[in-house]
Protein backbone atom coordinates (compact mmCIF):
# COMPACT_ATOMS: atom_id res chain seq x y z
CA UNK A 1 0.00 0.00 0.00
CA UNK A 2 2.49 2.24 0.70
CA UNK A 3 4.19 2.33 -2.65
CA UNK A 4 0.90 2.85 -4.04
CA UNK A 5 0.38 5.91 -1.84
CA UNK A 6 4.03 7.03 -3.28
CA UNK A 7 3.31 6.36 -6.94
CA UNK A 8 0.41 9.12 -6.65
CA UNK A 9 2.77 11.44 -5.45
CA UNK A 10 5.25 10.84 -8.14
CA UNK A 11 5.07 13.42 -11.90
CA UNK A 12 3.69 11.55 -14.85
CA UNK A 13 7.94 10.54 -16.04
CA UNK A 14 8.34 8.90 -13.09
CA UNK A 15 5.01 7.27 -13.00
CA UNK A 16 5.82 5.44 -16.40
CA UNK A 17 9.48 4.74 -15.01
CA UNK A 18 7.98 2.98 -11.74
CA UNK A 19 5.55 1.06 -14.54
CA UNK A 20 8.51 -0.70 -16.69
CA UNK A 21 9.68 -1.42 -13.05
CA UNK A 22 7.33 -3.49 -12.31
CA UNK A 23 6.69 -5.15 -15.16
CA UNK A 24 9.66 -6.67 -16.14
CA UNK A 25 10.84 -8.42 -19.81
CA UNK A 26 10.31 -12.09 -19.32
CA UNK A 27 13.72 -13.85 -18.78
CA UNK A 28 15.05 -15.92 -21.31
CA UNK A 29 14.20 -19.13 -19.78
CA UNK A 30 10.17 -18.03 -20.05
CA UNK A 31 10.51 -17.72 -23.24
CA UNK A 32 10.44 -21.06 -24.28
CA UNK A 33 8.01 -23.45 -23.64
CA UNK A 34 8.01 -26.59 -22.26
CA UNK A 35 11.15 -27.97 -21.32
CA UNK A 36 14.43 -30.26 -23.80
CA UNK A 37 15.39 -32.40 -21.46
CA UNK A 38 18.35 -34.45 -21.90
CA UNK A 39 20.72 -37.09 -19.66
CA UNK A 40 24.14 -34.93 -20.97
CA UNK A 41 25.97 -33.10 -18.80
CA UNK A 42 24.96 -29.65 -19.48
CA UNK A 43 21.12 -28.67 -19.20
CA UNK A 44 19.13 -27.46 -22.48
CA UNK A 45 19.86 -23.40 -22.35
CA UNK A 46 17.22 -21.31 -23.81
CA UNK A 47 17.74 -18.83 -26.10
CA UNK A 48 17.05 -16.96 -29.81
CA UNK A 49 17.60 -18.70 -32.94
CA UNK A 50 18.87 -16.17 -35.24
CA UNK A 51 17.66 -16.23 -39.12
CA UNK A 52 21.16 -18.54 -39.81
CA UNK A 53 21.85 -16.26 -42.89
CA UNK A 54 22.80 -13.69 -40.16
CA UNK A 55 25.07 -15.80 -38.43
CA UNK A 56 27.77 -16.05 -41.23
CA UNK A 57 29.62 -12.56 -39.29
CA UNK A 58 29.73 -14.54 -36.60
CA UNK A 59 32.09 -17.34 -38.43
CA UNK A 60 33.89 -14.58 -39.64
CA UNK A 61 34.94 -13.09 -36.51
CA UNK A 62 35.58 -17.08 -35.12
CA UNK A 63 38.15 -17.44 -38.02
CA UNK A 64 39.64 -14.55 -37.23
CA UNK A 65 40.21 -14.38 -33.33
CA UNK A 66 38.02 -11.69 -33.35
CA UNK A 67 35.07 -12.97 -30.89
CA UNK A 68 36.80 -11.28 -27.30
CA UNK A 69 34.90 -11.88 -24.56
CA UNK A 70 32.07 -13.65 -26.47
CA UNK A 71 34.54 -16.31 -26.90
CA UNK A 72 37.11 -18.67 -25.14
CA UNK A 73 40.78 -17.69 -25.97
CA UNK A 74 41.89 -19.40 -28.51
CA UNK A 75 45.42 -21.75 -28.43
CA UNK A 76 47.99 -21.05 -30.75
CA UNK A 77 48.27 -22.72 -33.94
CA UNK A 78 51.19 -24.81 -34.98
CA UNK A 79 53.11 -24.08 -38.78
CA UNK A 80 55.28 -26.08 -40.55
CA UNK A 81 56.30 -29.66 -41.33
CA UNK A 82 56.87 -31.80 -38.03
CA UNK A 83 58.49 -31.94 -36.04
CA UNK A 84 59.87 -28.56 -37.47
CA UNK A 85 57.08 -27.02 -36.26
CA UNK A 86 56.31 -23.72 -33.98
CA UNK A 87 53.45 -21.50 -32.60
CA UNK A 88 51.49 -18.74 -34.60
CA UNK A 89 48.41 -16.69 -33.52
CA UNK A 90 45.10 -16.67 -35.44
CA UNK A 91 44.57 -13.15 -36.19
CA UNK A 92 42.79 -10.84 -38.68
CA UNK A 93 46.26 -10.67 -40.61
CA UNK A 94 46.83 -14.92 -40.04
CA UNK A 95 43.15 -16.26 -40.34
CA UNK A 96 41.47 -19.48 -40.76
CA UNK A 97 39.60 -19.51 -44.08
CA UNK A 98 36.03 -18.79 -42.42
CA UNK A 99 34.54 -20.93 -45.40
CA UNK A 100 35.71 -24.42 -43.83
CA UNK A 101 34.34 -23.14 -40.38
CA UNK A 102 31.00 -22.31 -41.84
CA UNK A 103 30.86 -25.43 -43.84
CA UNK A 104 31.49 -27.48 -40.83
CA UNK A 105 28.69 -25.82 -38.69
CA UNK A 106 26.63 -26.79 -41.65
CA UNK A 107 27.44 -30.15 -41.88
CA UNK A 108 27.39 -30.65 -38.21
CA UNK A 109 24.06 -28.63 -37.05
CA UNK A 110 22.70 -27.00 -39.85
CA UNK A 111 24.09 -23.53 -38.04
CA UNK A 112 20.99 -24.27 -35.10
CA UNK A 113 22.23 -23.51 -31.82
CA UNK A 114 18.23 -23.34 -30.48
CA UNK A 115 16.42 -26.06 -31.79
CA UNK A 116 15.48 -28.67 -29.15
CA UNK A 117 12.00 -29.24 -31.23
CA UNK A 118 13.86 -30.01 -34.68
CA UNK A 119 11.82 -27.52 -36.80
CA UNK A 120 14.93 -25.13 -38.10
CA UNK A 121 12.70 -21.75 -36.95
CA UNK A 122 13.89 -18.98 -35.86
CA UNK A 123 12.25 -19.08 -32.56
CA UNK A 124 12.95 -18.71 -28.78
CA UNK A 125 14.10 -22.61 -28.40
CA UNK A 126 15.94 -24.88 -26.10
CA UNK A 127 19.46 -25.74 -27.12
CA UNK A 128 20.11 -28.26 -30.05
CA UNK A 129 21.86 -31.45 -27.87
CA UNK A 130 21.97 -34.61 -29.76
CA UNK A 131 21.75 -38.06 -28.81
CA UNK A 132 25.62 -38.51 -28.41
CA UNK A 133 25.55 -35.05 -26.20
CA UNK A 134 26.94 -32.54 -29.03
CA UNK A 135 25.96 -29.07 -28.24
CA UNK A 136 24.57 -26.12 -30.34
CA UNK A 137 25.96 -25.37 -33.68
CA UNK A 138 29.38 -26.82 -33.59
CA UNK A 139 28.34 -29.85 -32.26
CA UNK A 140 30.47 -29.66 -28.88
CA UNK A 141 31.04 -33.02 -26.94
CA UNK A 142 34.31 -33.04 -25.32
CA UNK A 143 34.52 -31.85 -21.80
CA UNK A 144 30.99 -30.57 -21.43
CA UNK A 145 30.96 -31.91 -17.99
CA UNK A 146 34.47 -30.06 -16.69
CA UNK A 147 35.42 -27.63 -19.49
CA UNK A 148 39.00 -29.01 -19.95
CA UNK A 149 40.16 -25.79 -18.58
CA UNK A 150 40.41 -23.87 -20.80
CA UNK A 151 36.07 -22.83 -22.01
CA UNK A 152 32.66 -22.55 -19.75
CA UNK A 153 30.15 -25.64 -20.96
CA UNK A 154 26.99 -23.21 -20.04
CA UNK A 155 28.36 -21.07 -22.26
CA UNK A 156 28.86 -23.60 -24.98
CA UNK A 157 25.35 -24.37 -24.41
CA UNK A 158 23.72 -20.94 -24.49
CA UNK A 159 25.41 -18.82 -26.60
CA UNK A 160 25.93 -18.83 -29.84
CA UNK A 161 29.05 -17.29 -30.62
CA UNK A 162 30.85 -18.81 -27.42
CA UNK A 163 29.98 -22.67 -29.32
CA UNK A 164 31.32 -21.76 -32.54
CA UNK A 165 34.60 -20.29 -30.69
CA UNK A 166 34.77 -23.24 -28.81
CA UNK A 167 34.29 -25.81 -31.76
CA UNK A 168 37.35 -23.60 -33.91
CA UNK A 169 39.23 -24.32 -30.89
CA UNK A 170 38.98 -27.53 -31.05
CA UNK A 171 39.83 -27.72 -34.28
CA UNK A 172 42.88 -26.00 -33.53
CA UNK A 173 44.01 -27.33 -30.33
CA UNK A 174 42.86 -31.34 -30.78
CA UNK A 175 42.91 -32.01 -34.16
CA UNK A 176 45.13 -29.51 -36.22
CA UNK A 177 48.23 -29.01 -33.24
CA UNK A 178 47.55 -33.12 -32.75
CA UNK A 179 47.99 -33.54 -36.26
CA UNK A 180 51.27 -31.41 -36.69
CA UNK A 181 52.58 -33.02 -33.64
CA UNK A 182 53.28 -35.97 -32.54
CA UNK A 183 50.70 -37.51 -35.01
CA UNK A 184 52.11 -35.93 -38.26
CA UNK A 185 49.68 -35.98 -40.92
CA UNK A 186 50.45 -32.80 -42.94
CA UNK A 187 49.40 -31.27 -46.08
CA UNK A 188 51.56 -29.14 -47.98
CA UNK A 189 53.73 -26.01 -45.45
CA UNK A 190 50.69 -26.57 -43.30
CA UNK A 191 49.62 -23.49 -43.09
CA UNK A 192 46.82 -22.64 -41.50
CA UNK A 193 45.37 -19.82 -44.17
CA UNK A 194 45.39 -22.20 -46.93
CA UNK A 195 41.76 -23.71 -46.90
CA UNK A 196 43.38 -27.25 -48.86
CA UNK A 197 45.79 -28.12 -45.66
CA UNK A 198 42.95 -28.37 -43.40
CA UNK A 199 41.93 -31.68 -45.05
CA UNK A 200 42.96 -33.68 -42.60
CA UNK A 201 42.31 -31.92 -39.40
CA UNK A 202 38.47 -31.38 -41.02
CA UNK A 203 38.40 -35.24 -40.87
CA UNK A 204 40.12 -35.42 -36.93
CA UNK A 205 37.27 -32.91 -36.28
CA UNK A 206 34.80 -35.63 -36.69
CA UNK A 207 36.88 -39.29 -36.37
CA UNK A 208 40.16 -39.96 -36.95
CA UNK A 209 39.29 -43.44 -38.22
CA UNK A 210 38.55 -45.45 -41.14
CA UNK A 211 35.02 -44.73 -40.82
CA UNK A 212 36.06 -41.35 -42.90
CA UNK A 213 38.30 -43.38 -45.21
CA UNK A 214 36.94 -42.92 -48.85
CA UNK A 215 37.91 -46.39 -50.12
CA UNK A 216 35.66 -48.15 -47.50
CA UNK A 217 33.10 -49.86 -50.03
CA UNK A 218 31.97 -52.86 -47.79
CA UNK A 219 28.33 -52.89 -48.35
CA UNK A 220 28.14 -55.73 -45.85
CA UNK A 221 30.79 -53.07 -43.44
CA UNK A 222 28.68 -49.80 -43.45
CA UNK A 223 29.27 -46.67 -43.80
CA UNK A 224 29.68 -47.64 -47.22
CA UNK A 225 31.26 -45.36 -49.80
CA UNK A 226 30.24 -46.43 -53.38
CA UNK A 227 33.30 -45.94 -55.70
CA UNK A 228 31.61 -44.41 -58.53
CA UNK A 229 29.70 -41.45 -55.82
CA UNK A 230 30.11 -38.16 -57.77
CA UNK A 231 31.70 -34.67 -55.82
CA UNK A 232 29.03 -33.91 -52.79
CA UNK A 233 26.09 -32.32 -53.70
CA UNK A 234 26.39 -32.76 -57.54
CA UNK A 235 24.16 -35.70 -57.84
CA UNK A 236 20.88 -37.17 -55.51
CA UNK A 237 23.25 -39.22 -53.37
CA UNK A 238 22.44 -39.20 -49.76
CA UNK A 239 24.25 -37.21 -47.31
CA UNK A 240 25.96 -40.33 -45.51
CA UNK A 241 27.11 -41.83 -48.59
CA UNK A 242 30.17 -39.75 -48.34
CA UNK A 243 32.67 -39.80 -45.41
CA UNK A 244 32.84 -36.24 -43.38
CA UNK A 245 35.43 -34.61 -45.16
CA UNK A 246 33.75 -34.96 -48.89
CA UNK A 247 30.33 -32.93 -47.01
CA UNK A 248 32.21 -30.23 -45.83
CA UNK A 249 33.99 -29.68 -49.11
CA UNK A 250 30.99 -30.04 -51.11
CA UNK A 251 29.41 -27.54 -48.92
CA UNK A 252 32.19 -25.24 -49.13
CA UNK A 253 31.80 -25.22 -53.01
CA UNK A 254 27.87 -25.81 -53.12
CA UNK A 255 26.63 -23.27 -50.04
CA UNK A 256 22.97 -23.28 -48.96
CA UNK A 257 21.21 -20.79 -50.63
CA UNK A 258 17.69 -19.88 -48.88
CA UNK A 259 16.93 -16.12 -48.43
CA UNK A 260 20.69 -15.87 -50.38
CA UNK A 261 24.17 -17.54 -50.21
CA UNK A 262 25.07 -18.53 -47.12
CA UNK A 263 29.18 -17.62 -48.00
CA UNK A 264 30.02 -16.85 -51.44
CA UNK A 265 31.49 -20.79 -52.99
CA UNK A 266 34.54 -21.68 -53.50
CA UNK A 267 36.43 -24.74 -55.23
CA UNK A 268 39.18 -25.83 -52.77
CA UNK A 269 41.27 -28.46 -54.19
CA UNK A 270 40.68 -31.67 -52.04
CA UNK A 271 42.93 -34.58 -51.31
CA UNK A 272 42.56 -37.33 -53.98
CA UNK A 273 40.32 -40.77 -52.93
CA UNK A 274 43.40 -42.64 -54.04
CA UNK A 275 46.08 -41.58 -51.24
CA UNK A 276 43.99 -42.52 -48.08
CA UNK A 277 45.87 -46.35 -48.19
CA UNK A 278 49.41 -45.47 -49.39
CA UNK A 279 50.74 -45.22 -45.42
CA UNK A 280 51.21 -48.97 -45.13
CA UNK A 281 49.54 -51.98 -46.38
CA UNK A 282 46.34 -52.73 -44.72
CA UNK A 283 45.60 -48.91 -43.16
CA UNK A 284 43.17 -46.70 -44.09
CA UNK A 285 45.59 -43.48 -43.33
CA UNK A 286 46.82 -41.15 -45.84
CA UNK A 287 50.83 -40.89 -45.43
CA UNK A 288 52.43 -38.59 -43.32
CA UNK A 289 52.56 -35.38 -45.68
CA UNK A 290 50.83 -34.50 -48.52
CA UNK A 291 52.39 -31.90 -50.80
CA UNK A 292 50.00 -30.09 -52.38
CA UNK A 293 46.52 -30.95 -53.51
CA UNK A 294 45.96 -29.06 -56.55
CA UNK A 295 43.64 -28.87 -59.34
CA UNK A 296 43.88 -29.49 -63.31
CA UNK A 297 41.72 -28.51 -65.89
CA UNK A 298 41.11 -30.25 -69.23
CA UNK A 299 38.66 -28.14 -71.26
CA UNK A 300 37.98 -30.23 -74.11
CA UNK A 301 37.48 -33.92 -74.01
CA UNK A 302 35.99 -36.30 -76.26
CA UNK A 303 34.91 -40.18 -76.31
CA UNK A 304 34.11 -42.28 -79.47
CA UNK A 305 32.36 -38.46 -80.62
CA UNK A 306 32.09 -38.42 -83.98
CA UNK A 307 35.81 -40.02 -84.57
CA UNK A 308 36.83 -38.02 -81.81
CA UNK A 309 38.56 -39.57 -78.75
CA UNK A 310 40.67 -38.01 -75.90
CA UNK A 311 44.20 -39.63 -74.39
CA UNK A 312 45.02 -38.28 -70.61
CA UNK A 313 49.19 -38.96 -69.50
CA UNK A 314 50.00 -38.37 -66.30
CA UNK A 315 53.53 -38.47 -64.71
CA UNK A 316 54.86 -37.86 -61.40
CA UNK A 317 57.48 -35.98 -61.26
CA UNK A 318 59.13 -37.23 -57.29
CA UNK A 319 61.37 -39.68 -56.96
CA UNK A 320 60.05 -39.80 -53.26
CA UNK A 321 56.22 -40.05 -53.14
CA UNK A 322 53.32 -42.37 -54.38
CA UNK A 323 50.85 -40.04 -56.50
CA UNK A 324 47.00 -39.97 -56.49
CA UNK A 325 44.34 -37.84 -58.60
CA UNK A 326 40.78 -38.28 -59.10
CA UNK A 327 39.81 -37.55 -63.00
CA UNK A 328 36.29 -36.08 -62.72
CA UNK A 329 34.61 -36.08 -66.10
CA UNK A 330 32.15 -33.66 -66.61
CA UNK A 331 29.16 -32.88 -69.79
CA UNK A 332 29.10 -29.66 -71.48
CA UNK A 333 26.03 -28.11 -69.42
CA UNK A 334 28.75 -28.46 -65.82
CA UNK A 335 26.81 -32.12 -64.62
CA UNK A 336 29.03 -34.28 -63.15
CA UNK A 337 29.29 -37.32 -65.65
CA UNK A 338 31.32 -39.61 -63.72
CA UNK A 339 35.04 -40.24 -62.26
CA UNK A 340 37.40 -42.24 -64.58
CA UNK A 341 38.09 -45.64 -62.40
CA UNK A 342 39.82 -48.22 -63.08
CA UNK A 343 38.06 -51.82 -63.40
CA UNK A 344 36.45 -53.31 -61.76
CA UNK A 345 35.35 -50.96 -58.64
CA UNK A 346 37.09 -52.81 -55.92
CA UNK A 347 40.00 -53.62 -53.75
CA UNK A 348 42.20 -52.67 -54.43
CA UNK A 349 40.76 -48.94 -55.20
CA UNK A 350 39.95 -48.24 -58.62
CA UNK A 351 41.78 -44.40 -58.35
CA UNK A 352 44.61 -43.98 -59.76
CA UNK A 353 47.88 -44.57 -58.21
CA UNK A 354 51.48 -43.52 -59.27
CA UNK A 355 54.71 -44.57 -57.82
CA UNK A 356 57.60 -42.44 -58.10
CA UNK A 357 58.38 -41.19 -61.57
CA UNK A 358 56.14 -43.42 -63.22
CA UNK A 359 53.73 -42.40 -66.11
CA UNK A 360 50.18 -43.51 -67.18
CA UNK A 361 48.43 -42.89 -70.33
CA UNK A 362 44.20 -43.41 -70.04
CA UNK A 363 42.43 -44.01 -72.96
CA UNK A 364 38.84 -42.17 -71.78
CA UNK A 365 36.70 -44.18 -74.06
CA UNK A 366 37.63 -46.86 -72.13
CA UNK A 367 34.66 -45.27 -69.42
CA UNK A 368 32.31 -44.96 -72.40
CA UNK A 369 31.74 -48.50 -73.94
CA UNK A 370 28.89 -47.84 -76.64
CA UNK A 371 28.43 -44.69 -75.72
CA UNK A 372 30.08 -40.86 -76.45
CA UNK A 373 31.22 -38.15 -74.40
CA UNK A 374 32.15 -34.36 -75.52
CA UNK A 375 32.35 -32.29 -72.27
CA UNK A 376 35.40 -31.20 -69.93
CA UNK A 377 37.65 -32.83 -66.99
CA UNK A 378 38.83 -31.48 -64.05
CA UNK A 379 41.63 -33.42 -62.12
CA UNK A 380 42.77 -33.08 -57.77
CA UNK A 381 46.08 -33.97 -58.03
CA UNK A 382 47.62 -34.95 -54.40
CA UNK A 383 50.87 -33.02 -55.67
CA UNK A 384 52.07 -31.11 -58.74
CA UNK A 385 51.79 -33.71 -61.60
CA UNK A 386 52.93 -33.48 -65.62
CA UNK A 387 49.28 -33.73 -67.34
CA UNK A 388 48.90 -33.70 -71.37
CA UNK A 389 45.90 -34.63 -73.20
CA UNK A 390 46.19 -36.15 -76.71
CA UNK A 391 43.37 -35.52 -78.86
CA UNK A 392 42.81 -38.17 -81.70
CA UNK A 393 41.21 -37.92 -85.05
CA UNK A 394 40.31 -41.53 -85.40
CA UNK A 395 39.18 -41.27 -89.09
CA UNK A 396 40.94 -41.53 -92.38
CA UNK A 397 43.48 -39.65 -92.37
CA UNK A 398 44.30 -40.31 -88.86
CA UNK A 399 45.70 -37.48 -87.04
CA UNK A 400 46.27 -35.86 -83.27
CA UNK A 401 47.40 -33.39 -81.46
CA UNK A 402 48.86 -32.75 -78.17
CA UNK A 403 47.79 -29.95 -75.28
CA UNK A 404 48.99 -29.70 -71.48
CA UNK A 405 46.13 -29.76 -68.58
CA UNK A 406 45.56 -25.76 -67.37
CA UNK A 407 46.46 -25.30 -64.03
CA UNK A 408 46.37 -21.81 -63.84
CA UNK A 409 43.03 -20.33 -64.76
CA UNK A 410 42.23 -16.86 -64.90
CA UNK A 411 39.65 -14.17 -65.59
CA UNK A 412 41.29 -12.76 -68.89
CA UNK A 413 42.81 -15.57 -71.05
CA UNK A 414 44.61 -14.51 -74.55
CA UNK A 415 44.51 -16.59 -77.73
CA UNK A 416 47.15 -15.37 -79.79
CA UNK A 417 46.00 -17.68 -83.03
CA UNK A 418 42.67 -18.04 -85.12
CA UNK A 419 41.23 -18.83 -88.33
CA UNK A 420 38.38 -18.79 -90.39
CA UNK A 421 38.04 -20.25 -93.60
CA UNK A 422 42.01 -19.47 -93.92
CA UNK A 423 43.42 -21.61 -96.75
CA UNK A 424 40.95 -24.90 -95.06
CA UNK A 425 42.37 -23.93 -91.96
CA UNK A 426 39.41 -22.76 -88.82
CA UNK A 427 39.63 -22.91 -85.35
CA UNK A 428 37.74 -23.76 -82.45
CA UNK A 429 37.91 -22.17 -78.46
CA UNK A 430 36.90 -24.26 -76.03
CA UNK A 431 36.05 -22.55 -72.37
CA UNK A 432 35.86 -23.94 -69.14
CA UNK A 433 34.31 -22.50 -66.24
CA UNK A 434 37.36 -23.40 -63.38
CA UNK A 435 34.91 -21.57 -61.06
CA UNK A 436 32.73 -21.77 -58.90
CA UNK A 437 29.72 -19.44 -59.97
CA UNK A 438 27.86 -19.22 -63.24
CA UNK A 439 30.46 -17.54 -65.70
CA UNK A 440 29.79 -14.27 -68.15
CA UNK A 441 32.46 -14.74 -71.00
CA UNK A 442 33.03 -12.49 -73.42
CA UNK A 443 35.18 -13.11 -76.51
CA UNK A 444 36.56 -10.30 -78.41
CA UNK A 445 38.26 -10.81 -81.49
CA UNK A 446 41.22 -9.07 -82.91
CA UNK A 447 42.00 -9.03 -86.86
CA UNK A 448 45.64 -8.76 -87.46
CA UNK A 449 44.90 -4.68 -87.58
CA UNK A 450 43.25 -4.75 -84.31
CA UNK A 451 39.56 -4.43 -82.94
CA UNK A 452 36.87 -7.02 -85.34
CA UNK A 453 33.91 -7.88 -82.87
CA UNK A 454 32.49 -9.54 -79.61
CA UNK A 455 30.53 -12.44 -78.11
CA UNK A 456 29.43 -12.66 -74.93
CA UNK A 457 27.87 -16.57 -73.33
CA UNK A 458 27.21 -17.63 -69.89
CA UNK A 459 28.31 -20.78 -69.15
CA UNK A 460 27.49 -22.60 -65.58
CA UNK A 461 29.45 -24.16 -63.23
CA UNK A 462 32.07 -26.88 -64.21
CA UNK A 463 30.20 -26.45 -67.64
CA UNK A 464 32.25 -25.39 -70.66
CA UNK A 465 31.37 -24.20 -74.37
CA UNK A 466 32.95 -23.90 -77.82
CA UNK A 467 33.37 -21.52 -80.17
CA UNK A 468 33.50 -23.18 -83.45
CA UNK A 469 34.54 -19.88 -85.74
CA UNK A 470 34.04 -21.86 -88.89
CA UNK A 471 29.98 -22.25 -88.52
CA UNK A 472 29.76 -19.74 -85.34
CA UNK A 473 31.92 -17.46 -84.28
CA UNK A 474 29.55 -15.60 -82.34
CA UNK A 475 29.60 -12.51 -84.58
CA UNK A 476 30.73 -11.06 -87.96
CA UNK A 477 34.32 -11.34 -87.69
CA UNK A 478 34.25 -12.07 -91.37
CA UNK A 479 35.85 -14.82 -94.03
CA UNK A 480 39.08 -15.69 -94.35
CA UNK A 481 40.04 -14.31 -90.72
CA UNK A 482 43.37 -14.54 -88.80
CA UNK A 483 43.72 -13.04 -85.75
CA UNK A 484 43.58 -13.46 -82.11
CA UNK A 485 41.35 -13.16 -78.96
CA UNK A 486 41.11 -11.86 -75.23
CA UNK A 487 38.85 -13.78 -73.62
CA UNK A 488 37.24 -11.90 -70.29
CA UNK A 489 35.20 -13.83 -67.45
CA UNK A 490 33.38 -12.95 -64.25
CA UNK A 491 34.42 -16.48 -63.09
CA UNK A 492 38.45 -18.42 -63.66
CA UNK A 493 38.52 -19.63 -66.95
CA UNK A 494 40.86 -22.50 -68.42
CA UNK A 495 41.11 -21.76 -72.61
CA UNK A 496 41.88 -24.26 -75.41
CA UNK A 497 42.45 -23.43 -78.73
CA UNK A 498 41.69 -26.08 -81.72
CA UNK A 499 43.32 -25.59 -84.84
CA UNK A 500 41.64 -27.55 -87.95
CA UNK A 501 42.78 -28.19 -91.41
CA UNK A 502 39.74 -29.93 -93.81
CA UNK A 503 40.56 -31.13 -97.01
CA UNK A 504 38.15 -28.67 -98.63
CA UNK A 505 35.95 -30.95 -100.26
CA UNK A 506 33.81 -33.26 -98.15
CA UNK A 507 35.22 -31.10 -94.43
CA UNK A 508 37.35 -34.13 -93.63
CA UNK A 509 40.06 -32.92 -91.21
CA UNK A 510 43.75 -33.57 -92.27
CA UNK A 511 45.65 -32.16 -89.81
CA UNK A 512 44.89 -30.78 -85.85
CA UNK A 513 46.93 -28.28 -84.26
CA UNK A 514 46.63 -26.96 -80.57
CA UNK A 515 47.01 -25.00 -77.76
CA UNK A 516 46.56 -23.83 -74.53
CA UNK A 517 45.28 -20.39 -73.68
CA UNK A 518 47.63 -17.77 -72.29
CA UNK A 519 46.65 -16.49 -68.82
CA UNK A 520 49.57 -13.83 -68.89
CA UNK A 521 51.79 -11.91 -71.48
CA UNK A 522 55.25 -11.21 -70.78
CA UNK A 523 57.96 -9.08 -72.16
CA UNK A 524 60.55 -11.98 -72.92
CA UNK A 525 59.08 -14.88 -74.47
CA UNK A 526 60.98 -18.03 -75.27
CA UNK A 527 60.23 -20.30 -78.35
CA UNK A 528 61.97 -23.95 -78.00
CA UNK A 529 62.70 -25.24 -81.17
CA UNK A 530 61.95 -24.28 -84.72
CA UNK A 531 62.08 -25.44 -88.12
CA UNK A 532 62.83 -24.55 -91.41
CA UNK A 533 63.36 -27.08 -94.33
CA UNK A 534 63.80 -30.41 -91.78
CA UNK A 535 62.09 -33.02 -93.75
CA UNK A 536 59.67 -30.71 -94.93
CA UNK A 537 58.31 -29.28 -91.74
CA UNK A 538 58.50 -25.86 -91.55
CA UNK A 539 57.29 -23.79 -88.21
CA UNK A 540 55.17 -20.25 -87.81
CA UNK A 541 55.43 -17.98 -85.08
CA UNK A 542 52.50 -15.79 -84.02
CA UNK A 543 52.39 -12.77 -81.57
CA UNK A 544 49.19 -11.11 -79.98
CA UNK A 545 50.14 -7.65 -78.66
CA UNK A 546 47.01 -7.61 -76.30
CA UNK A 547 47.95 -3.68 -75.39
CA UNK A 548 45.74 -0.96 -76.13
CA UNK A 549 48.79 0.95 -78.19
CA UNK A 550 51.34 -0.15 -80.81
CA UNK A 551 54.84 -2.06 -80.04
CA UNK A 552 57.94 -3.24 -81.38
CA UNK A 553 59.22 -6.60 -81.04
CA UNK A 554 62.18 -7.57 -81.30
CA UNK A 555 63.22 -11.28 -82.48
CA UNK A 556 66.44 -13.18 -81.95
CA UNK A 557 67.00 -16.71 -83.81
CA UNK A 558 69.69 -19.11 -82.87
CA UNK A 559 70.71 -22.04 -84.46
CA UNK A 560 70.88 -25.15 -82.34
CA UNK A 561 74.40 -25.69 -80.39
CA UNK A 562 77.04 -26.89 -82.40
CA UNK A 563 75.85 -24.48 -85.45
CA UNK A 564 76.94 -20.51 -85.87
CA UNK A 565 74.57 -18.47 -87.57
CA UNK A 566 71.80 -16.40 -85.95
CA UNK A 567 69.62 -13.85 -86.99
CA UNK A 568 67.26 -11.19 -86.10
CA UNK A 569 64.24 -8.89 -87.00
CA UNK A 570 61.99 -6.26 -85.61
CA UNK A 571 58.77 -6.28 -86.11
CA UNK A 572 56.08 -3.52 -85.04
CA UNK A 573 52.21 -4.32 -83.98
CA UNK A 574 49.70 -2.31 -83.69
CA UNK A 575 47.36 -2.09 -80.59
CA UNK A 576 45.82 -5.30 -80.13
CA UNK A 577 47.03 -6.36 -83.29
CA UNK A 578 48.42 -9.91 -84.29
CA UNK A 579 51.76 -10.70 -86.10
CA UNK A 580 52.33 -14.05 -88.15
CA UNK A 581 55.91 -15.02 -89.49
CA UNK A 582 55.84 -18.25 -91.49
CA UNK A 583 58.01 -20.06 -92.18
CA UNK A 584 60.10 -18.66 -89.20
CA UNK A 585 63.27 -17.59 -89.54
CA UNK A 586 61.74 -15.91 -92.54
CA UNK A 587 63.78 -15.41 -95.79
CA UNK A 588 64.82 -12.08 -94.91
CA UNK A 589 67.09 -13.13 -91.93
CA UNK A 590 69.29 -15.15 -94.48
CA UNK A 591 68.67 -18.68 -92.78
CA UNK A 592 70.44 -21.78 -94.04
CA UNK A 593 68.50 -24.78 -94.83
CA UNK A 594 67.68 -27.45 -93.34
CA UNK A 595 67.56 -25.49 -90.13
CA UNK A 596 66.67 -26.47 -86.40
CA UNK A 597 66.36 -23.15 -84.06
CA UNK A 598 66.17 -21.51 -81.31
CA UNK A 599 64.69 -17.87 -81.04
CA UNK A 600 65.46 -15.86 -78.13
Amino acid sequence: MAMKVLVRSLTIGLLCSFLVLTTPAQPAWAQCSGSCPTSCAQAARCGQQPNRITMGPTFDNAATNSLGSAGPTYSQIRRGICPNTYNVTVSTSNPIPSVILKAIGLVESSWRQFDCDGDFASEWDWTLITGDCGYGVMQVTSCMDTGCGWFTPSRVAGEIAYNIGTGTNFLIRDKWNWLSTPTCRQIGGNNHTYGEDWYYSVIAYHSWSNVNDPNRNDPANPPYYNPERPPYLESNYTEFSYPYQERVWGYVAHPVNIGGLWWQPQRIPWVPRGIFGTWQPGNWRPPEWTPRPTFYYLPDIKANYNGWNSYITLFNPRSDLTLAVDIALYNQDGTFNKWWLDPPPSNPPPYIRLAPRASRTIAVADRFPGSSFSGSAVIAASQDIAVSVIRVYQGTPYTCAIYNAVETVSNKVYVPLLHRNNNYWNSEIIIQNAGSQSAQVTVYYHARTGYSCSTSVTITTRGSYTFDLKNNPGCDIGSPFVGAATISSTQPIAVVANQLRDDGANGTVESLMNYEGFATGAVYLFAPMLMRGNNDWDSGLAIYNHNASSNSIQIGYNAQQGESWSGSQTIASGANGIVTIHPAPPDSVSPPSPLWDRPF
